[in-house]
């Protein structure tokens, strides 16, 4: 009962600071995040219209002309602990992002404490890894699933870790729940990564053994064994949701291409090669200094809209030329002088990270520290993306599924438990340890490696480092001086900061091995302050008060602007009827248009591929035939001024003829000739429909076919003609049996591709109801069910087992 309210005890003060950091959202504030309100927009045409006739939330017709939605976590209901409301209950009840932090920190404590780490010492170890100023600039940014996802990655190197020290009902029970409620928190690029550093791990540790034959490889490939199977269940608990990312990925710009590349002809978007292009993946990759952000924050200036002292030389400059002051009297501007295009902050976790780290080489045996220092250089090296090569080329070209990811810097979300983790391990083998003197040679080396670090780059990176970069070649070379000083100014003082927090820490350390603090709980007790102390100082530098925004102001985006009132007012059926080509914005990547109307361009991390090529061939060419064929009937200038193209088609029409072709590449192509006119001819790829076009005939195109009821994934159209016609829609194609119902006055019926994008169908004479039903199925719901059930039975199984144990100690 005492250790059961130490546990809670030292959970309450590890979540406090939380709540004291993210405050604001219990005070009716949110976060203004960019990717926050890119989503929001998407759920907000589901949640504004009616929902009389669609089943399912998984087609929104507000981005890009219409696209799949949802279908990368669809299925996922079939996930019992997905039905319990897991998240839910790891938020505490708590709304993003206050509850995402809660969820990580529940997380990593409860797995540290199955390790057998100090209650104490797992409070400072969650703090490390829930804490770091990563995880806050992605916070900031509105990655909340990529923190979903690594909450689970410090329960899943654990387990691993249970597994291969032969504890394997427990280590099952953590790598299979953490595999479920990862993929299941649906990121798929960070499980992706995680288990190719899991890979490097477990080799090293195996060559590791290799030097000691009186290790039982027996033993070890038990654990390994357990470990596998455990993630394959925990897999299997989202089979259906995997099957459903699969199958939709496949036609996305991270799947094969549609079309092939001419002959000499080098590809060079993602429309000629599998996966992605390689210098569209690469476009985030970090430089070698980046890497230090880890230790020193503001190496690499910090982010692209850096908070600086106002004393400073860029600052004074902001100040004459009337920039606006933070509310904490600094200024914000472009520091970031590295090798990506922008970036929101470093990588820093905090100085006793760096420092258990190096003190775990000394402490924990080899076999552990190697395997998490080969871990964490694999993971670096995969972050340097297009600057390491070497190793990147050879796995984009060859890994399977490598070339599917962008933004190899993202792979550093996962570093923090790999460092914490061997640290905690030689901090609680200290404390448990009767002979702590022992332990002050590793204490001393440790502090001089770490502290010195901090102090080389303070002595020498002003004349290594350049601090300028490509984006500086927007501003004046006066301009860019002022930035170089105060650049070559932040870089000194987060080095000066990283070294006093390193001696605090190895001064508290040293003096509990040599016992001048005799108290084990008291020495953690400060490095938990010093601890929290130096991340949040920085973490205030991107989360502040200038970052929160009252909830009812958060709808900015969501404002009426003149010039969408001026479309509304002329569209009174509804958005469903018309779309908008938005010159005035960042058409294909951003959302902010289609909060009112369903719009040509937009943004969504997974594009169909089809789509991507019309934006290539004709779209971002002002193809007007194509953008007519689109119902594209108002132009937003850039300037804001309206354009109202009255030679849009509308939502259907009846063509006069058929243009076979025999490829893809003629199938585009085909639209950029000057005697393609939509109206009149659809262009159709033979060699795929060959059996539908038995049965099509194509009328006089005269008749009336008109969209007569809207939902996003749910259309309704009324079709009268005096003989047989062949329909062209002006929505996106997706199929085949991909999920689109159609039916003619309740027949079901099968659609066909035109013009590369668009669906055909053909239409007998008379007058008739037409009806469109995007109803994807979810495929191997009883695998995931089945698994999930495994899971489940085996945390409760074990739950019982321990009580069962404690009654029967209690009775002896």
């Amino acid at each position: 009962m005492k250790k059961a309210g130490l546990v809670i005890g030292t959970l309450i003060l590890l979540l406090v600071p939380f709540f004291v950091f993210f405050g604001p959202a219990l005070k009716n504030f949110t976060l203004n995040s960019n990717d926050d309100i890119s989503a929001k927009i998407v759920v907000k045409e589901f949640q504004e219209s009616p929902k009389k006739k669609r089943k399912q939330n998984t087609w929104s017709s507000s981005i890009f002309s219409g696209t799949p939605t949802g279908l990368l976590g669809h299925g996922s209901n079939n996930n019992l602990i997905y039905s319990l409301n897991t998240r839910s209950i790891l938020f505490l009840g708590f709304d993003y992002p206050l509850g995402t932090f809660l969820m990580l920190c529940i997380l990593t404590f409860t797995s540290l404490l199955v390790f057998k780490i100090e209650p104490l010492l797992a409070i400072v170890g969650s703090l490390l890894v829930a804490f770091n100023v990563n995880y806050i600039v992605l916070t900031e940014a509105g990655h909340q699933t990529k923190i979903w996802v690594v909450s689970c990655f410090a329960m899943l190197i654990i387990g691993l870790l249970l597994c291969l020290k032969r504890k394997l009902v427990l280590g099952f029970i953590l790598v299979a729940l953490g595999t479920c409620l990862a993929i299941m928190f649906n990121h798929i690029q960070m499980v992706y990564y995680l288990g190719l550093t899991f890979i490097v791990f477990v080799i090293t540790y195996v060559i590791s053994l290799i030097k000691s034959p009186d290790y039982s490889f027996k033993f070890l490939f038990q654990g390994l064994f357990v470990a596998l199977f455990a993630a394959i269940i925990g897999a299997g608990a989202n089979f259906a949701q995997l099957y459903s990312s699969k199958t939709f990925s496949e036609d996305t710009m991270r799947g094969k291409p549609i079309l092939s590349s001419e002959k000499n002809e080098k590809p060079s978007s993602s429309s000629q090669v599998e996966g992605l292009d390689w210098n569209y993946a690469m476009s985030w990759s970090n430089s070698t200094p980046d890497l230090l952000s880890l230790f020193i924050p503001r190496i690499m200036g910090g982010s692209s809209n850096e908070e600086i002292p106002s004393d400073s030389e860029t600052a004074k400059l902001l100040k004459q030329n009337g920039a606006k002051k933070k509310k904490d009297g600094t200024y914000q501007a472009p520091m970031y002088w590295g090798d990506m295009p922008f970036t929101s902050g470093p990588y820093y976790l905090g100085m006793l990270s760096l420092f258990l780290f190096v003190l775990s080489f000394f402490v924990i045996e080899k076999k552990y520290s190697f395997s998490f220092l080969a871990a964490i250089t694999t993971i670096c090296l995969i972050s340097l993306g297009k600057n390491a090569e070497f190793l990147n080329r050879l796995l984009f070209d060859n890994l399977p599924l490598f070339n599917k990811f962008r933004s190899p810097n993202s792979v550093m979300n996962i570093v923090p438990a790999f460092f914490a983790i061997p640290g905690l391990m030689a901090l609680n083998t200290i404390i448990q340890s009767k002979e702590k003197p022992t332990f002050k040679k590793p204490v001393v080396i440790s502090a001089i490696i770490a502290a010195g670090i901090c102090l080389l780059v303070w002595l020498f990176g002003p004349l290594f480092l350049t601090f300028t970069g490509e984006q500086d070649a927007r501003y004046q070379a006066e301009i860019i001086d002022v930035f170089i000083n105060t650049r070559k100014a932040i870089m000194k003082a987060d080095c000066l900061r990283s070294l006093f927090f390193t001696i605090a820490l190895a001064l508290v350390i040293y003096a509990f091995v040599i016992k001048k603090i005799t108290n084990k709980n008291m020495m953690l007790c400060l490095l938990f302050v010093i601890t929290l102390a130096d991340l949040w100082l920085v973490n205030r530098r991107y989360i502040d008060e200038d970052s929160w925004t009252r909830i009812k102001k958060t709808n900015s985006e969501f404002v009426k602007r003149p010039i969408d009132q001026q479309i509304l007012s002329l569209e009174p059926k509804g958005r469903g009827f018309y779309r908008v080509l938005d010159l005035s914005i960042n058409t294909f990547n951003s959302n902010s248009s289609s909060v009112f109307h369903n719009t040509i361009g937009g943004y969504h991390a997974a594009k169909l591929q089809r789509y991507q090529d019309m934006i290539d061939y004709h779209i971002s060419k002002f193809n007007m035939p194509v953008l007519n064929m689109l119902n594209t009937k108002y132009i937003i200038g850039q300037k804001q001024q309206l354009q109202v193209n009255n030679q849009a088609l509308g939502n259907a029409w009846f063509v006069k003829g058929v243009r076979y072709v025999e490829t893809p590449n003629e199938e585009i192509r085909s639209m950029s000739d000057s005697s393609f006119n939509p109206q009149n001819t659809a262009i159709i790829l033979k060699n795929e429909f060959e059996d539908q076009l038995k049965d099509i005939k194509v009328g006089d195109g005269k008749g009336d076919i008109k969209l007569s009821y809207y939902e996003p994934g749910y259309l309704e159209y009324t079709s009268n003609s005096n003989s047989n016609q062949l329909a062209i829609f002006s929505e996106v194609w997706y199929g085949p049996n991909k999920g689109w119902k159609i039916s003619i006055d309740g027949k079901p019926t099968e659609m066909i591709r035109a013009n590369y994008i668009l669906r055909g169908l053909s239409i007998p004479k008379g007058t008739h109801k037409v009806v469109f039903s995007f109803e994807p199925e979810a495929k191997g719901g009883w695998i995931s069910t089945l698994c999930s059930s495994l899971i489940l039975l085996s945390i409760f199984g074990s739950i019982g087992w321990n009580i069962k144990s404690a009654i029967s100690k209690i009775k002896d």
